[in-house]
């Protein structure tokens, strides 16, 4: 969009150079001494007629006179009473005519309106939006249509020095905007290709940044044409080191007649200590400890087909215990994350298969 605004900005310099340029005096400070002589501001539409603007003063110079009714192009061109012929060139606000590409240097300018004066040459019959196509390039449907579904990615480089660019469909999800952005640049990523999207804008300092975008607001926050997206590698959290140490190590039997803790040895346990293990990295880990433990010192208590359920105790005694979910058994960081610190209990039930 910017490129674009640019391009149009670079053809409305060039014209200056040849025509009269007026701007809304509501809108800016800039004035001529021909105010008086503005025909009425009209907006252009490809192809057909004149259609005045919803502007919002009416007692804008040059308004005086001139009803608000539509005109045709060779009426525009040719009748006497507009006191001169002239080229209407309008920028109106870009919500008001979201698909004239004026409106997008409108708002570019934070102008409402625009106005070119300019004897027109050439037969009487020449249409004069023939004449505003031959000065200035209007987008067409197509184009404003391919702009409005569409999105621009940019995988930044974190030293600033090979951004990469990619244009895909609008994406309806954040989650389908990611995988688009994959899709397209996926080969200047790393191989993981977890990804953050951000967009930018400028903070209170006037600083340009890079903000992230809920997902849940995806289409609000990335609803208009010609946003760029911006396309992060998710920074990499390195996980907390585990610590090990000795744990006092409890066990029970369900028998069906109720759980009846062992007790538990005193001092650091060692391997001479059948109670004490060392705090386990797993749930994997733990059952082949405590498998080994138990078959060697208590034979009767853990068979082959016999299932292990772990436990903590909270105010590290016998008398309260909470099992560790089964989600742990597989889920190597939740198991982490229940497992007691060094020094504290870990209680197994053993239960026996008929």
């Amino acid at each position: 969009m910017l490129r674009s605004c640019s391009m149009t900005v670079l053809r409305a310099i060039t014209l200056m150079r040849e025509f009269e340029w007026y701007t809304c005096p509501l809108c800016t400070t800039l004035y001529t001494q021909e105010q008086s002589r503005l025909p009425r501001i009209a907006l252009y539409k490809n192809g057909g007629d004149i259609v005045p603007t919803k502007h919002r003063y009416p007692s804008h110079p040059g308004l005086a006179g001139f009803p608000f009714t539509s005109v045709s192009c060779e009426e525009l061109h040719t009748s006497s009473r507009f006191g001169r012929q002239a080229l209407v060139l309008l920028l109106s606000q870009a919500r008001e005519y979201p698909m004239t590409g004026f409106s997008q240097l409108a708002a570019f300018n934070r102008l409402s309106c625009l106005l070119a004066l300019s004897p027109l040459s050439g037969p009487p019959t020449r249409r004069l939006h023939n004449t505003f196509k031959d000065i200035v390039q209007m987008p067409t449907k197509d184009d404003a249509r391919e702009e409005i579904n569409s999105l621009t990615f940019v995988l930044v480089d974190p030293e600033g020095k090979d951004d990469h660019y990619a244009i895909v469909p609008f994406p309806e999800t954040y989650e389908d905007a990611k995988a688009a952005a994959v899709e397209a640049l996926g080969a200047y990523m790393d191989d993981s290709n977890d990804i953050v999207l951000r967009r930018s804008l400028r903070n209170r300092k006037g600083e340009w940044v890079w903000a992230d975008i809920p997902a849940k607001h995806w289409k609000t926050m990335i609803g208009a044409p010609s946003k760029e997206v911006g396309v992060f590698a998710r920074p990499r959290i390195a996980p907390e080191p585990f610590v090990h140490g000795p744990l006092h190590f409890a066990y029970s039997r369900d028998g069906g007649r109720g759980i009846s803790w062992s007790s538990i040895s005193k001092g650091l346990p060692s391997a001479l200590h059948p109670q004490g293990i060392d705090r386990p990295k797993t749930f994997a880990e733990a059952a082949k400890v405590v498998r080994t433990k138990l078959s060697v010192y208590l034979k009767p208590l853990a068979g082959p087909d016999d299932t292990l359920t772990f436990c903590i105790f909270p105010h590290n005694d016998l008398f309260t215990w909470i099992p560790i979910p089964e989600a742990a058994h597989t889920d190597d960081a939740l198991w982490q994350t229940l497992v007691p610190q060094p020094g504290g209990i870990l209680g197994v039930i053993v239960n026996r298969r008929v």
